[in-house]
């Protein structure tokens, strides 16, 4: 491991040790219960098969629960955290608006125009416009996918965050030209949180995540993971004491 570089493990175990004494501290929550290595349950719609490095689960005084899923990354990992366009789904788009521009053409010409230059002028207008399309939006975050974003949200929680240890964080922007601004960006699209972590131990919030409400027909996010049970029956065993003013 070269000087300065976080492992992975550091990584995760110092962050779930920050966010789960921060949210305690707030006062909103009187207890809470951590786990490393939560995996999801297949059969549960919100989440899909995969593990995420850490789960936090907050009781609130109500009784309710507000769940908190992240995925570490250092840099091992690099790859993960770096853009890449969508092709297939790209190329797709172009070929559904050269295909709609031809009809529309079609349309038009139908009784007007000789059925040859009606193909000649529709395959045309195909090639053209979904060339034109390609052209407009290479650089659409439509087309741009980051891995690390997809398989943070295979994990369903109230908030999700991605933790970075610092030196991959930096590397992202000396390295990867502006992979960094895009990994930020596509953060704050999809609402998930970002931490860095330096060697230091030093904890760095960069961007705060949206809280997602629990879908209809779904107790909490709790159910999608396969720890549901031990850590309900532990939060369920909370005595909630009663706050006295001084």
């Amino acid at each position: 491991m070269a000087r300065g570089h976080l492992r992975e493990k550091t990584v995760q175990g110092k962050a779930l040790e920050w966010l789960e004494n921060n949210y305690r501290n707030g006062g909103d929550f009187v207890d809470s219960k951590s786990k490393l290595e939560a995996r999801v349950r297949k059969d549960k719609k919100l989440g899909s098969n995969g593990r995420a490095d850490g789960l936090i689960v907050l009781k609130r005084k109500d009784g309710s629960l507000h769940t908190i899923s992240l995925e570490a990354k250092s840099s091992r990992l690099l790859a993960t955290l770096t853009g890449h366009y969508l092709d297939e789904k790209w190329l797709l788009h172009a070929c559904l608006v050269g295909l709609l521009f031809s009809l529309i053409l079609v349309l038009v010409g139908w009784n007007s125009w000789a059925w040859i230059w009606l193909i000649v002028g529709s395959v045309l207008t195909f090639f053209v416009t979904g060339f034109i399309f390609l052209l407009i939006t290479q650089e659409h975050r439509w087309y741009r996918g980051v891995d690390v974003i997809a398989q943070v949200k295979r994990y369903p929680a109230n908030e999700q965050w991605i933790v970075l240890s610092t030196d991959v964080y930096n590397q992202l922007k000396t390295k990867r030209q502006d992979e960094q601004d895009k990994l930020i960006q596509a953060c704050r699209e999809n609402g998930i949180g970002l931490l860095t972590v330096s060697a230091g131990n030093k904890i760095k919030l960069m961007i705060q995540p949206k809280t997602k409400k629990v879908p209809k027909g779904y107790r909490d996010f709790l159910v999608c993971y396969h720890a549901e049970k031990a850590l309900r029956h532990q939060l369920e065993n909370t005595l909630v004491t009663p706050q006295f003013a001084d």
